[in-house]
């Protein structure tokens, strides 16, 4: 035991403690208070959800569903490719492949990009 209480947060074991005083003056299966899942929610946002569930014998699912919402990361909606000059270049060889089918475009000099992928678009 000694070892598990060294990498346990303070305030996680605190809060256990404060959570098995509830439990043992209350009726087994009695609804958790509003208090320690407010707690449980903080403690897992700074030390995550699986620990918190884990040292305070929470169920894990139930604790993941009170978290608020991560903002969602929105995908990019226009990608600007610079090309970099390269004088004399001989040959060009491009390919891309998408869900739709393949493209290699093949030419002499640097491509004209925003007619290369205009084309793309419209085949």
């Amino acid at each position: 035991m000694p070892r598990e209480r060294a990498s346990i947060p303070e305030e996680l074991l605190e809060t256990r403690q404060r959570l098995e005083e509830w439990r043992a003056a209350n009726r087994p299966r009695s609804p958790l208070p509003e208090w320690v899942w407010q707690e449980a929610i903080t403690l897992a946002q700074r030390h995550g959800v699986n620990c918190t569930a884990r040292v305070l014998r929470l169920d894990y699912m139930q604790l993941k569903k009170r978290l608020p919402a991560r903002p969602q990361l929105r995908s990019a909606n226009f990608v600007e490719l610079i090309a970099a000059t390269v004088p004399n270049s001989a040959r060009c060889l491009i390919e891309v492949e998408s869900p739709h089918g393949k493209l290699r475009v093949e030419m002499s000099g640097a491509p004209d990009w925003s007619q290369l992928l205009r084309a793309w678009r419209q085949s």
